[in-house]
Order: structure tokens, then sequence, then C-alpha cells
């Protein structure tokens, strides 16, 4: 898996760094959002809690993804901009 950044923007208003990657999986699967992960913590020298990865889009028959990634500077930034991953709530049925 080769990793390529192609845009890299700070937002200090914010405290986030955003990535759009460009990753090369040649005859293997779209990459998982941990594997991604990991990359950018040990290229970066950040914490994994505060990495997001936030799309990873493959267009089809393609072994290219683009990767969009949000590195932030502490917990509290990531928990206000961040939505929450927690189970969807399923709508009541009608009597």
């Amino acid at each position: 898996m080769n990793i390529k950044i192609l845009e890299e923007v700070e937002s200090k208003l914010l405290g986030i760094k955003r990535l759009v990657l460009e990753v090369d999986h040649a005859n293997s699967a779209t990459p998982k959002r941990e594997d991604i992960k990991n990359h950018i913590v040990k290229k970066y020298s950040v914490e994994s809690n505060l990495v997001a990865v936030r799309n990873i889009f493959t267009n089809f028959g393609m072994n290219t993804s683009k990767v969009i990634v949000n590195i932030y500077n502490n917990e509290k930034d990531l928990k206000f901009l961040e939505p929450p991953k927690g189970k969807k709530v399923e709508a009541k049925k009608a009597a």
C-alpha cells in the first residue's frame, strides 16, 4: 500500500489539519480505516485518538483510493467537530 499526500491544509481556528491522500492498493481490496489511521499516526507522530479517517472513495475497478483524514490538536476539538459514531435509533412503528 503506497500513500501519497495530495493536499495538506491546516486550520488554526478549528485546531485541525486536513489531509487528502491517494492510496495505491494494487491487487488488493480497499484499505481499512485502521490501516490508514496507523500509517498517519506513524508518519505524523500523533496519538491515534486524534486522527479521524473521514472518507474513503474508490471508483469501481480502480486500484487507487482518495482518502480524507483529519488530525486534531486536542480531544476537545475532535469531540466537538466529529459526528458521534453510535447506534442508529430505529423509528417507532405506527399503531
